[in-house]
């Protein structure tokens, strides 16, 4: 080793020329004290030292001082030998790792120290995210992360039961392909357990125990043979019954001036309702009373022609035109009555009443508004039965028929 570092540099030997040939063998000398030392245990750091100086310096002595060049190198080989004989400190000794420090992590690799469990939850200290929230990003990053139950996927004991049965997942050497049992919906960070394989097709959550099956709420029955109702659900509204419907009017045109009830209020037949002011009940009721004037005259005609017939004096046509005069008087006299009877009241005041008992459903006159003849102010329904409308799908009306039972569910009671 010292030969070849002295030979090493040429260059730094050609500095002052050409070496003598006592030069040359003073180098023979230096080569061979310097294995000598090599053998000894000599350190390479010396010999890089010798190497980088000692040819440089041979070089400057001339050649006739020999013996002094051959003293200069002996002691220069004294203080690299000094030098070498330094020892180095040994490396310290690696701990030898305890037993307990061959705990596997979820993800395959080494426990960082024998006490690194957490047993609040049951994971390594290094590795539990609940305890060292700042881990869940590189989890993310090696899509191990279950965002469900907020855990690492490798460590989600709710996903995957086996690992309460493990206590940790089997470890996998790093960098070696995941086995078929360890593939899965989760990835091949997922631990599985030996029985998995033999689940049958279809199968996505296998439960650990019925305790976890009760825990989670899950109740199974016995699968059972019973006939089955053909229904068919369509759209229901309700509405009066309008055989016990009244639409009521003021049957003459006037002006609102009071309202009796309210919707909501319940009536009997005669109630009343509303009042109207109306010029044309006042023109309505002259009319009764001329009607009612026109029948008695015509009954009074009537009667004096049967008695002059009696008597010979009269003839029988004239009795025929006394009735027929006396029975057009009654008919419009049965006409007017009816409306007076309608529009109750005195003078323009018109009394408005109920036609038959019941609950008002709707009232559409206000106090100063002006109305119709015709137009409807107040309706009454008999509320004790119901129409209920059925908007039945024309693909559907074959399966309905006449006495087929119907339940009706309102969501207002």
């Amino acid at each position: 080793m010292a030969v070849e570092s002295i030979h090493a540099r040429p260059e730094a030997a050609r500095i002052g020329g050409p070496l003598a040939p006592e030069v040359e063998r003073d180098q023979g000398a230096l080569q061979r004290e310097g294995d000598r030392r090599e053998q000894h245990g000599t350190s390479k750091g010396a010999s890089r030292h010798w190497r980088g100086t000692r040819p440089a310096v041979l070089a400057r002595w001339p050649a006739a001082r020999h013996g002094t060049l051959l003293l200069a190198g002996l002691l220069l080989a004294a203080l690299v030998g000094a030098c070498s004989r330094r020892e180095t400190p040994a490396p310290a000794a690696r701990p030898a790792a305890p037993a307990a420090a061959t705990a596997q992590t979820f993800h395959g690799g080494p426990a960082a120290h024998p006490n690194d469990w957490c047993g609040s939850h049951g994971v390594p200290e290094s590795e539990c995210t609940r305890c060292n929230p700042e881990l869940i990003p590189q989890f993310q990053a090696r899509h191990d992360w279950c965002g469900e139950h907020s855990v690492p996927e490798s460590q989600c004991a709710a996903c995957h039961p086996e690992l309460l049965r493990q206590g940790v997942a089997a470890p996998r050497p790093r960098g070696a392909p995941p086995t078929p049992a360890e593939q899965g919906e989760h990835g091949d960070r997922t631990p599985r357990s030996d029985a998995s394989a033999g689940l049958a097709p279809g199968t996505m959550v296998r439960l650990a125990s019925p305790t976890v099956a009760a825990q989670a709420g899950l109740e199974t029955v016995t699968a059972t043979t019973r006939p089955l109702a053909d229904e068919v659900a369509v759209p229901t509204r309700l509405a009066f019954d309008a055989t016990r419907l009244a639409r009521v009017s003021a049957r003459v045109p006037g002006v609102v001036r009071t309202v009796a009830v309210g919707v909501g209020a319940v009536v009997r037949s005669g109630d009343l309702l509303l009042t109207l002011d109306s010029a044309a009940a006042a023109a309505t009721r002259a009319d009764v009373e001329a009607a009612r004037t026109r029948t008695r005259i015509s009954e009074t005609a009537l009667q004096r022609a049967r008695t002059l017939q009696a008597e010979g004096i009269g003839s029988l046509a004239s009795v025929e035109r006394a009735e027929a005069e006396h029975a057009a008087a009654r008919s419009s006299l049965a006409g007017f009555v009816a409306a007076g009877t309608a529009v109750s009241g005195t003078g323009r005041a018109v009394r408005v009443l109920s036609p038959r008992a019941g609950v008002v459903v709707a009232r559409a006159a206000a106090v100063g508004q002006q109305v119709t003849a015709e137009e409807v102010l107040v309706e009454v329904a008999d509320l004790s039965r119901m129409w209920a409308i059925l908007d039945v799908p024309d693909a559907q009306a074959p399966r309905l028929g006449v006495g087929q039972a119907v339940a009706i569910e309102l969501d207002g009671f």
